[in-house]
């Protein structure tokens, strides 16, 4: 998503990444130059089991967290120490998973990244509490995961400085440490052309795990 917003015409608002993987054996190429340049209000979720077998230690979402801490972009990180890798995934059954799970499960995950990004989006993306309370009160909201819970709480977001609040006040499920840097409002800036510009390469910056 990082590449697809450094060739966007349109302005990116904000980046939603859930524990996300740089460079790999499989995909050399680092987009961390390109995060640090965009400076986007970015939620990151990562997760704490099973470090270095589908995540590697340097290219994990701690890489991503040391970036946008450097570019001092506006940034929320929740640490889910009893997740592993692929329990973001909607549905992990109908794959072949060779990667570490948690205690926690697949449904309390999806639900603190549900809220998460229902906050997040909703301090920071014009028109998505609008267009989340209208669906509400039509009576277009779902049941289960999709339920008015967290459809509830971005109603209740009523700014930047409101996002950790809410979420510190939920109960979740499962276990979720957040920590913010620079979060403040923003308005929403059109990517710089010199973003897709800049050369791929390697970047190990320092691992400062939420633990």
């Amino acid at each position: 998503c990082v590449l697809a917003a450094a060739q966007s015409t349109r302005p990116i608002a904000a980046f939603c990444l859930y524990d996300p993987v740089d460079s790999t054996v499989f995909e050399p190429d680092s987009t961390l130059p390109i995060l640090s340049a965009l400076k986007v209000p970015s939620l990151v979720l990562g997760s704490g089991v099973g470090f270095g077998d589908c995540a590697p230690l340097n290219s994990n979402f701690a890489a991503f967290w040391d970036t946008l801490s450097a570019a001092k972009a506006p940034r929320l990180l929740g640490f889910m120490r009893c997740t592993g890798h692929t329990q973001f995934l909607d549905d992990r059954g109908n794959m072949l998973d060779v990667c570490s799970a948690g205690d926690d499960d697949d449904a309390a995950i999806h639900e603190v990244a549900l809220a998460a990004t229902a906050a997040f989006l909703s301090a920071y993306v014009p028109g998505v509490r609008a267009r989340l309370t209208a669906l509400h009160k039509m009576g277009r909201v779902g049941s289960g995961l999709t339920s008015a819970s967290w459809v509830l709480l971005a109603e209740a977001c009523e700014s930047v400085a409101s996002i950790v609040p809410l979420l510190e006040s939920r109960r979740f499920r499962a276990a979720v440490e957040w920590r913010t840097g620079d979060l403040r409002p923003l308005a929403p800036a059109p990517v710089p052309r010199a973003a897709s510009q800049i050369a791929l390469g390697h970047r190990r910056p320092s691992l400062d795990r939420a633990q």
